[in-house]
């Protein structure tokens, strides 16, 4: 039984009438007389310290079972959470992967066709001394 279940005990028994340790259905709280025939197992019309003592039990079994489950609801939420923003992420990472490949082969093609415009004007110059030089040689 749990540390503070006694101290409940004696205040439930301390609220019988006759204190003879035993709770009647008209001594009993408000809102535990409409449990009060299910936790009354011998059924004398009366609550002792074992059936209060059990009835505490069950009560804290259902509160730890109730707690437990939600705990277990809790959990699978965040994982199903934490899984579907790291499938966000990954997809988000392929976009970006995707867009920069795109991007540097568009880079590429241009950093190329830069290469083959400045080799243009060279081979124009090269071209033309090549042509004044042989202009040059049918002279002499």
């Amino acid at each position: 039984m749990p540390h503070h279940a006694p101290a409940i005990l004696g205040r439930l028994q301390a609220a019988g009438k006759d204190k003879d340790g035993k709770l009647s259905k008209s001594e009993a709280p408000e809102r535990l007389r409409p449990h009060f025939d299910k936790l009354d197992a011998n059924k004398d019309g009366q609550l002792d310290k074992a059936e209060l003592g059990k009835a505490m039990h069950a009560l804290g079994q259902q509160a730890r079972e109730a707690v437990a489950k939600h705990r277990d609801e809790v959990a699978k939420k965040v994982r199903e959470a934490r899984e579907k923003a790291a499938e966000k992420l990954r997809a988000v990472k392929q976009s970006v992967e995707k867009k920069h490949a795109e991007a540097k082969k568009h880079i590429d093609k241009k950093v190329e066709e830069k290469k083959g415009d400045e080799k243009k004007p060279v081979e124009k110059k090269v071209e033309k001394k090549v042509e004044k030089k042989k202009a040059e040689d049918t002279k002499s």
